[in-house]
C-alpha cells in the first residue's frame, strides 16, 4: 500500500524504482525484486477487467505511473445507493481512492512497519564454561555457543551478536547486565559444560538484561561420545526456548563426530587472525574433508580461510583466491543455503567484477540469517564502491549493531559515514576501531583532522597510519608540509616519485593524498594502476575527490571496470542524484538503455 501512496502522489508523473526504495524503505537493504513485487500485487488487485489496460504502467527507465487519477471521494461515492452500477473505469478510481484511504489510515497508526515495534529481541550467545576438568576443551564451549548463535542469526525475529563481540566479553569480570548493556541486547544465553560419569551435562540459561536474573533454563544429558553429533540439537531446544513451535531442519548428511569435533575446532582457530591460527584452521578443515568429502560446513570453513589469509598472513592473493572459490563452489553445490560460503562466494564474484552476482549472493545471505554480521559488513563495502552510500550505511551500520565490538565492522561503518559527509558521527565508530587495533582508523581520523583543517593532527595520524602500514612515512609528511604551504608542487612530486607506491593495503596508492592535496591528475594515474583491486576504489566518491571525477578519463575508467553497464541495469550512484550531476552521470544517462 505505501507504494500506492507514492505513486498516487506524483499525481500521474512517472516514479523511479529508486525512488520508491528510498521513500517506501529508507535506509534500509532490500531486495531488488521487491518493488517489481509489489507493482505486480497491485495490478491484481486492481485487475477486475480483463480488458482494461493496467492501472500501473511501466515506464523504460523513467519508472512507473498511475494511469487513472487518483480523486478523493465524493460524499455520494462514499454512500452510493444500493442499486447504483459503478461503470469499470469509474470503479477503479474509487478503489484506488479506497485503497489509498485504508493505506494512509494504516501508515499513519504505524502499522506498515517491517517490524514490530519492539524491534527484533536482541540476543547475545556467550561461550559455555568448561567445567569438565580438561583445559584444552574450551574450544567444545566455544564451539556449542557458535553453533546456538548460527541458528538463531537466521531467524528473520532475532538479532543476534556476532562470535567475535560475545566472546570478547567472556573473559572479562562482568555482570551478566553489563554485558547486555555494553552490547546493547536485552538477553544473554550463557551455560556451562560438566563431565559426570560419561556423561556431558549442558545446560543453558537466558537472562533478562533488565532484572540479571535467569527468566529460562534448559539441561541436557549427553553421552560422551555424542556431544558433537548432538550440537545441533542443542541449538535447536534453544531456538524452541526462544521460539517455540520453531522448526529446525537437521542436516540431510550424517557427520560422524571426529569431523564435527575438527570443524569445530578449526572454526576457533579461523577467528584467530594471524598466520599460525589461520594455518591450524586450514589444517583442521582439509582433515575433516579427507573424513567426510560431502561435509559443506567444512568446505564453507576452508573458504573462508583461504580468502582471509592474504590479508592477515601476507599469502600469494591469487592463489588464495583460486582456493577460496573452489572451497566455496564446493560448499554451495552440496548446501546452497550454506551462509559463510555464500559471502564468500559473493565477496569473490564483486573482486571479478561480476557486481549483479554478487549482490545478488550478498542479499541471499542476508535474507537466509539477518544477522550474519559479516555478510552485511562485506556487503556494505561492494556498495559503498558502488557509490549507492545510503544503502551502504544501513548494511554497515547493521554489521555494528550486530558486531560491535570489531575492528573492522567500525572501520567500515566509520569509512561510509565519511562518504555520506556525516564527519562527527564517523569519529565514534574510528576511535571504536582504534581501541580494538584496527590499522585503518589513524587513516580516518587524518581525513577527519584534514576537513578540520587541523594540519598538524593531520600529518601525526597520517604519518603514524603509513608507519603501521611499513610504509615511507616522509611520503606523509611531504603530503602535509604541501598542505601547508611550505614546500611547492615540484616537491611534493619529487617526494612522492623517491619511494615506490606501496603495495600494502594499509596505505593502498596515495589517491586519498593526491585527492585531497588538488592534484586529480596524479589521483587518477595512482587509481588506474591499482584498478586490479577495488578495495580502495570508494573513495572516489570522497567529496575532496570531485576533480578526480570531472576528468573525461574518469569515465573510461568506469567503463573499463565495468560499471557503466552495471550503473545502467542497477540503477546510478548517489552523486548522479544529485541537483547538478558530475560529467559522468550525463554520460550514464545518455547511455542508460531501456529497463
Amino acid at each position: 500500500m505505501a507504494v500506492l501512496v507514492v505513486l498516487a502522489e506524483s499525481n500521474g508523473k512517472p516514479v523511479h524504482k529508486n525512488d520508491i526504495l528510498d521513500a517506501v524503505w529508507p535506509g534500509q537493504v532490500v531486495a531488488d525484486g521487491v518493488v517489481t513485487r509489489a507493482v505486480y500485487e497491485l495490478r491484481q488487485i486492481f485487475r477486475s477487467d480483463p480488458d482494461t489496460p493496467d492501472i500501473i504502467e511501466t515506464l523504460p527507465r523513467l519508472g512507473y505511473r498511475l494511469t487513472v487519477p487518483a480523486v478523493p471521494l465524493s460524499d455520494e461515492a462514499r454512500n452510493p445507493p444500493t442499486t447504483t452500477t459503478i461503470p469499470g473505469r469509474t470503479a477503479k478510481k474509487l478503489l484506488i481512492a479506497l485503497t489509498l484511504i485504508v493505506a494512509a489510515a494504516v501508515l499513519a497508526a504505524g502499522l506498515f512497519a517491517i517490524r514490530s515495534p519492539a524491534g527484533p529481541r536482541s540476543i547475545a550467545v556467550l561461550p559455555l564454561t568448561n567445567f569438565t576438568g580438561d583445559a584444552e576443551r574450551d574450544y567444545l564451549g566455544e564451539g556449542l555457543a557458535e553453533q546456538i548463535i548460527h541458528l538463531l542469526a537466521r531467524q528473520p525475529e532475532l538479532s543476534v551478536v556476532s562470535r567475535t563481540s560475545s566472546f570478547a566479553l567472556a573473559d572479562r569480570e562482568l555482570t551478566i547486565q553489563q554485558i547486555a548493556a555494553e552490547l546493547k541486547v536485552d538477553t544473554v544465553i550463557e551455560g556451562s559444560i560438566r563431565a559426570e560419569r560419561g556423561v556431558q551435562r549442558v545446560t543453558i540459561q537466558l537472562t533478562g538484561s533488565r532484572s540479571g536474573a535467569p527468566s529460562d533454563s534448559l539441561v541436557i544429558d549427553v553421552l560422551d561420545d555424542q556431544l558433537f553429533m548432538a550440537q545441533e540439537k542443542i541449538a535447536g531446544q534453544v531456538l524452541e526456548m526462544i521460539l517455540p513451535g520453531r522448526e529446525v531442519a537437521l542436516p540431510a548428511t550424517a557427520v560422524d563426530s571426529t569431523t564435527i569435533e575438527l570443524v569445530m575446532k578449526g572454526r576457533a582457530a579461523l577467528h584467530g587472525r594471524n598466520r599460525q591460527s589461520l594455518s591450524y584452521a586450514r589444517e583442521l578443515f582439509q582433515q575433516a574433508l579427507a573424513l567426510q568429502p560431502d561435509y559443506a560446513d567444512a568446505y564453507a570453513g576452508l573458504a573462508q580461510v583461504e580468502l582471509v589469509l592474504p590479508v592477515y598472513a601476507g599469502t600469494d592473493k591469487a592463489a588464495g583466491t583460486r582456493a577460496a572459490r573452489r572451497a566455496a563452489d564446493a560448499a554451495l553445490s552440496l548446501n546452497p543455503d550454506q551462509v559463510d560460503a555464500l559471502a564468500v562466494s559473493a565477496a569473490l564474484a564483486f573482486e571479478r567484477r561480476e557486481y549483479a552476482n554478487a549482490v545478488e549472493q550478498f542479499r541471499r545471505a542476508i535474507r537466509l540469517a539477518p544477522s550474519n554480521a559479516q555478510a552485511h559488513q562485506w556487503f556494505g563495502g561492494a556498495l559503498r564502491t558502488l557509490g549507492y552510500i545510503d544503502q551502504a550505511l544501513a548494511a554497515t551500520r547493521r554489521a555494528v549493531e550486530l558486531n560491535p565490538l570489531a575492528g573492522g565492522a567500525n572501520t567500515s561503518y566509520a569509512q561510509t559515514l565519511l562518504l555520506a559527509g556525516e564527519l562527527e558521527a564517523a569519529r565514534t565508530p574510528t576511535l571504536r576501531a582504534d581501541r580494538f587495533g584496527a590499522g585503518f582508523a589513524p587513516r580516518i581520523l587524518a581525513l577527519i583532522h584534514f576537513r578540520h583543517d587541523r594540519l598538524t593532527a593531520f600529518e601525526e595520524e597520517l604519518a603514524k597510519h603509513y608507519q603501521l602500514a611499513g610504509a615511507p612515512v616522509a611520503v606523509a609528511r611531504g603530503f602535509a608540509a604541501y598542505l601547508r604551504g611550505e614546500t611547492s608542487a615540484g616537491e611534493l612530486i619529487e617526494i612522492v616519485e623517491d619511494v615506490s607506491a606501496p603495495q600494502s593495503a594499509g596505505v593502498g596508492f596515495f589517491f586519498r593524498e593526491w585527492s585531497l592535496a588538488g592534484f586529480p591528475r596524479n589521483a587518477l594515474a595512482a587509481l588506474t594502476r591499482q584498478s586490479d583491486d577495488l578495495q580502495f576504489f570508494s573513495d572516489v566518491w570522497l567529496a575532496e575527490a570531485a576533480g578526480v571525477r570531472a576528468l573525461p578519463e574518469f569515465s573510461s575508467l568506469l567503463r573499463e571496470l565495468g560499471l557503466m553497464d552495471y550503473w545502467s541495469w542497477a540503477g546510478s550512484p548517489a552523486v548522479c542524484r544529485g541537483e547538478k550531476p558530475e560529467p559522468f552521470c550525463l554520460e550514464l544517462a545518455s547511455a542508460q538503455p531501456a529497463q
